[in-house]
């Protein structure tokens, strides 16, 4: 019974790599096939007294019409002339959509970092243009989830599902394979939105599944003498459940006012955002 166990583990793990590659391949599909939405350049974040711009990427439109970081944009104009106040952050991507590839759009800021009482000006973006479909530093990370699924699969393979920690270490390189290799174009729906949400959970658990196998190979330590070791695996399990509830809510079938009020709660408190920051910390700690 104990070696047919084994057995249905070792073949679930295979049928993972069977799905995941899939789910890879697929990815890699949309972001040669899908057209890319338009972008400015600009990674825009909520605050309580307006929207800000964090980064701006040089390249793009925001960069070249001289946009710098931490004005605080407060309209937009399809035409250059009639401008219209912008509230929220994610109406920026309204905007940029209704311009288009090679559209344009006028911004309306404030230069904070100025000690002048007039700080305001308007910025001119030209052009608009999508993020790179094709980064160099993608191909070297598929490279490098490439050799971890090559390493786990090798193991496998080479000593069996029924040797001891086998199945683990390989659980490990398929995790690593994961969020190397996913790489969501940040559309937020569909195909992609589940590649996000699967890059994420991958991403999270590895610390865990990681830590868990040091402390039991090659001997098991004494934390194993008790269930307590099933707690290292808590922060993942509760940042993939807040992961998954925020990325589903912008799902769901209810109506146009609520919907609003969802967005408008999400960007005020700026959620994806910490969200993140969490899967970073978690994953360096």
């Amino acid at each position: 019974m104990k070696n047919k166990l084994f057995t249905n583990q070792g073949l679930i793990w295979l049928l993972g790599v069977l799905l995941f590659s899939v789910g890879a391949f697929l990815n890699f599909f949309q972001r040669a096939t899908h057209e890319l939405p338009p972008t400015d350049g600009i990674i825009w974040v909520q605050k309580p007294d307006g929207i800000y711009a964090e980064k701006v990427l040089p390249g793009y439109a925001g960069a070249r019409a001289g946009v710098f970081v931490g004005d605080k944009l407060i309209a937009i104009s399809l035409d250059g002339q009639n401008f219209e106040e912008v509230t929220q952050a994610s109406d920026v991507q309204v905007y940029l959509e209704a311009a288009g590839i090679g559209g344009n759009l006028s911004y309306l800021l404030e230069r904070t970092s100025y000690s002048f009482s007039d700080r305001i000006y308007a910025a001119d973006l030209k052009n608009l243009t999508s993020l790179l479909r094709w980064k160099p530093s993608l191909f070297f990370l598929v490279l490098v989830g490439i050799f971890w699924l090559g390493v786990g699969t090798f193991v496998f393979f080479k000593q069996g599902p029924h040797a001891p920690f086998i199945l683990h270490f390989s659980t490990l390189c398929l995790a690593a394979f994961i969020f190397h290799v996913y790489s969501p174009l940040g559309l937020g729906e569909d195909l992609d939105l589940g590649i996000s949400i699967i890059d994420d959970l991958a991403f999270a658990v590895f610390p865990p599944l990681f830590l868990h196998f040091c402390l039991r190979y090659p001997i098991h330590t004494e934390v194993f003498r008790s269930k307590s070791w099933k707690l290292i695996y808590l922060p993942a399990i509760l940042i993939t459940l807040v992961n998954i509830a925020l990325s589903l809510s912008l799902a769901l079938p209810i109506n146009d006012s609520a919907k609003e009020l969802l967005i408008n709660f999400i960007n005020e408190y700026n959620l994806f955002g910490l969200l993140n920051q969490s899967l970073i910390i978690h994953f360096v700690i």
